[in-house]
């Protein structure tokens, strides 16, 4: 702290207590369900524009996308809500990768699935939805997008599990019936 004084510091925290401040406020939103109307939603649309939207990552990792999705499966819930949710799980799914691993993404008409390659966590399972829970320390991660993933899922009627199969981090979410149309 010294090296950098203090003007140093409180360049460097403001930013992340501001983000911190916007999750926050987010997360009171969603559990006050503040978030009305629901429409048909195109999951495989956002999927995709978030891909594009990292693909400078994913190029640099040098990660091998693999992508099953049905285009025509569109879920009932809030748009702002909907993009939230997948972009949370994606940008984790590519953010914790390993350098030549692999992002696994299935669309079907009740399920989404996201795998990606890394090392086991240190921590429980169960832990992933806490929130302020971080498997690493990087300073990007508030430790609050897998606890927005659940809340959201939560309010929709949406399971959302985590596990481990064969090295590959991997969160199902189940569409509650009538969430998901074709």
């Amino acid at each position: 702290i010294r090296d950098i004084g203090v003007t140093g510091v409180q360049t460097c925290a403001l930013p992340i207590l501001s983000r911190l401040d916007k999750t926050l406020i987010l997360l009171a939103k969603i559990e006050n369900r503040q978030f009305p109307g629901s429409q048909p939603v195109d999951p495989a649309g956002i999927i995709n524009r978030q891909l594009e939207s990292l693909e400078d990552l994913i190029h640099s990792k040098q990660i091998n996308v693999i992508r099953h999705m049905d285009d025509k499966a569109t879920i009932e819930m809030n748009p702002y809500l909907a993009e939230i949710l997948l972009v949370n799980l994606i940008k984790n799914a590519v953010r914790h990768n390993v350098t030549g691993g692999e992002l696994i993404i299935e669309l079907s008409k009740y399920k989404l699935i996201i795998a990606n390659s890394g090392p086991s966590l240190k921590m429980d399972a169960e832990m992933v939805f806490k929130r302020f829970y971080k498997s690493s320390s990087s300073p990007e991660s508030l430790g609050l997008g897998l606890a927005i993933v659940q809340k959201i899922c939560d309010m929709y009627g949406f399971k959302v599990e985590y596990s481990y199969p064969n090295e590959m981090h991997t969160m199902i979410v189940d569409f509650a019936t009538g969430a998901l149309q074709s």
